[in-house]
């Protein structure tokens, strides 16, 4: 027969010149390698290969690109043998594996012309190709346009996949007998079907390199393939499916990071807004949030996305409103303020920009005004989530003291929307336990040296309705958390918080203000009133400049600061 001349010609030429190359012979036979593929040809390569440990002048790389470029990548007879010769040889020679990675497990025509344009890229890149990442650009445009894979055979494979093929756990084992080729008999082996071997590895290489994007990579068949090889019953085939779709995540991660920085650096104007809202992009990422896919890094970019959404009025009521916004708030205070023992930094980075996010929110009196009228039990639910992390996370409170305002102005806002509810409304109150509490934690803070946040802290207890168990409270705990708000409220500027316009008060002219003397009158009656209170409680006052009321009385000081007040200029 022809192709057994041919063979012996080839073979002849081998044995006799005992050639140092075997590029040689790939040349001085280019017009009979479409003969090579056939199986009378498998034999005569398996001596050329043996022959090679006789003949060390044989190149193996160069036989096992005429393998490579012979190989079809599917179930067929001659494929298989192709490929289980190929694999003898990478395990004579080591280096041959890396020359299949750098033409990117590529197969048949494919494996030619990449080797080709390669081989010009080596002699190229001193000159041209000085740029790293447009060099890895330039190598995944190259690989994209041959690109090989039919996804007609990807769709025949996962229907009718060869649960039979085996691939080891120390490498890979075939078919090497006539019998073992009976399992492909027709009439299944006339179905064009791709080897999940050679296929999986070559899935693991391009997912690993970003040649290809997750979407096409799906749309291929090629992921379908993954799914169905661990259903395998060999742990070899299994182990490759699993590896696929691991980097098949990770591409997938690695292109949701992508598109969330791009949200987030797309996000500037109204108009932007718009197209958000429009596209309900918003709603999607707070669901996905919430997710196990979500891992922290697309959380953080997340939370960057909202952050900056609520500099944008448009958007900040579209989040309220339509979003759920204060729920997924309140969902994401609950969770990382059980994980503060945990000393994870991302919870504690997702506690800071939620609370400045709800900050920034209340800020906006449209909103307010929505909250008080339509969505008050999700302001109190997550009132109620800070007051347990204000109280609960003392490590977290003092390492991020700027957090107390905020909570603080959250907490009272929600006290004065309630007071202004009926009655027989649901209220958000603070027992008499749960205010000294707020007070425990403001002065393990040191908060005096802040005197901002100590009077939102007492504008906040005086807001609170007045609980009926601070008569039942310990004297001791009383008398330390009473003079304690009565030095804050000396050291503020105007005193509001001991007169009555600390409550709502729907009846108040807000046109009218104190004058001077008024102020003096209620200066002077405030410190009265903290010399009688450490008076009762046996403690001398906080504030050293107080005189007692004695003292007061008989050197008339309070008229003498009137005078001087009423004196005209």
């Amino acid at each position: 027969m022809v192709p057994e001349r041919k063979e012996l010609r080839l073979f002849t030429v081998v044995q006799i010149l005992g050639i140092v190359h075997l590029r040689t012979v790939l040349e001085l036979t280019t017009e009979m390698r479409g003969d090579l593929v056939h199986l009378q040809a498998i034999p005569f390569l398996e001596q050329l290969m043996r022959s090679s440990l006789l003949f060390s002048g044989i190149n193996l790389k160069e036989l096992h690109l005429l393998l490579l470029s012979s190989y079809g990548a599917t179930l067929s007879e001659i494929d298989l043998e192709i490929y289980n010769l190929m694999q003898e040889i990478e395990s004579i020679d080591k280096s041959v594996s890396e020359d299949l990675s750098e033409m990117d497990y590529l197969w048949g025509s494919a494996a030619l012309k990449i080797r080709n344009e390669r081989a010009l890229d080596q002699d190229l890149s001193s000159n041209i190709m000085t740029d790293t990442e447009a060099f890895e650009e330039h190598r995944r445009s190259q690989f994209r346009e041959i690109l090989p894979i039919d996804p007609k055979k990807c769709l025949a494979t996962v229907l009718h996949f060869p649960y039979d093929r085996i691939a080891s756990d120390g490498g890979l084992r075939h078919f090497t007998s006539s019998y073992d080729m009976q399992k492909y008999s027709p009439p299944v082996d006339k179905i064009q079907r791709y080897d999940p071997i050679f296929i999986l590895r070559f899935s693991i290489h391009i997912l690993s390199m970003g040649y290809i994007e997750p979407v096409e990579f799906a749309g291929l068949g090629l992921l379908a393939v993954a799914f169905v090889s661990i259903s395998s019953p060999d742990v070899g085939m299994r182990k490759l499916g699993y590896e696929s779709l691991g980097r098949y995540k990770n591409a997938l991660r690695a292109e949701r990071l992508w598109i969330l920085r791009l949200a987030c650096a797309g996000l500037n104007l109204n108009d932007d807004a718009e197209i958000f809202i429009n596209n309900s992009i918003l709603e999607t990422l707070l669901s996905f949030y919430a997710t196990p896919l979500a891992d922290n890094e697309s959380k953080e970019l997340i939370l960057q996305v909202v952050k900056k959404s609520v500099k944008l009025h448009r958007m900040t009521y579209h989040l309220v409103e339509d979003c759920g916004l204060f729920p997924w708030l309140s969902y994401i205070i609950s969770i990382s303020s059980g994980r503060l023992d945990e000393k994870n930094s991302f919870s504690t980075l997702q506690l800071v920009v939620a609370v400045k996010v709800a900050s920034d929110i209340i800020s906006f009196r449209d909103i307010n005004q929505w909250l008080q009228d339509c969505a008050l039990e999700q302001l109190m639910e997550l009132s109620s989530n800070l007051y347990k992390l204000l109280v609960g996370g003392l490590e977290l409170i003092k390492e991020n003291v700027s957090l107390i305002g905020s909570i603080l102005q959250i907490m009272t806002l929600t006290l004065k929307i309630s007071q202004k509810r009926k009655i027989y409304q649901p209220h958000f109150t603070l027992s008499m336990e749960g205010l000294f509490r707020i007070y425990q934690t403001l002065d393990a803070c040191d908060i005096s040296r802040s005197s901002s946040n100590a009077e939102f802290g007492l504008q906040t207890i005086l807001m609170s309705i007045p609980p009926v168990d601070i008569f039942y409270m310990n004297k001791e705990k009383l008398s330390g958390f009473l003079m304690w708000a009565l030095s804050t409220a000396l050291k503020s500027d105007s005193l509001k918080y001991f007169t009555i316009k600390s409550f709502y008060q729907p009846w108040r002219d807000r046109s009218l203000e104190m004058t001077d003397i008024e102020k003096m009158d209620e200066h002077n009656a405030c410190q009265s009133l903290m010399v009688i209170m450490s008076n009762v409680h046996g403690k001398k006052p906080l504030d050293s400049e107080v005189l007692s009321c004695q003292v007061i009385g008989n050197t008339n000081v309070f008229e003498w600061e009137r005078s001087i007040i009423e004196k005209p200029n």
